[in-house]
């Protein structure tokens, strides 16, 4: 009995796959910032503006902390109008407490819609700044 090859089919299954993920996946804006740094009492902000005209119906704004694992903290923002933003804000406890923070931003809207920054400050008066990059 003659063999029937499935790799054109599967090939072309995964094709048509891809192309619907992809398509959706880049549907929306997403911003992307750090690590920075954190120890002791500084404190981490992730601040996304709209720049568009026409309000953004949602940002998200989520903080990672690569020492716990886990973000920590997550915050949601609705209707944000032209120059206006979301801001998450993260403390670290303690004089021994070290991790490493990054910034996650996702909107609705299209990809040039956001900016961003994250912002380290601390107590001493040093502080870093990274911009947001597109991914």
């Amino acid at each position: 009995m003659p063999r029937i090859s499935r790799g054109p089919v599967v090939r072309a299954a995964f094709a048509v796959l891809a192309a619907t993920l992809s398509s959706s996946l880049h549907a929306g804006a997403l911003l992307h910032g750090g690590p920075l740094r954190v120890i002791g009492d500084e404190i981490v902000e992730c601040d996304v503006v709209n720049i568009r005209p026409a309000p953004v119906d949602e940002i998200r704004v989520r903080i990672f902390s690569d020492m716990a694992g886990i973000f920590v903290s997550d915050v949601t923002c609705n209707d944000v109008p032209q120059w206006l933003g979301c801001r998450a804000t993260f403390s670290a406890n303690g004089a021994t407490f070290v991790s490493r923070a990054s910034c996650v931003a996702e909107s609705g809207g299209k990809k040039d819609t956001l900016r961003g920054v994250l912002h380290r400050w601390s107590p001493n008066g040093l502080s870093d700044e990274l911009v947001l990059e597109l991914r």
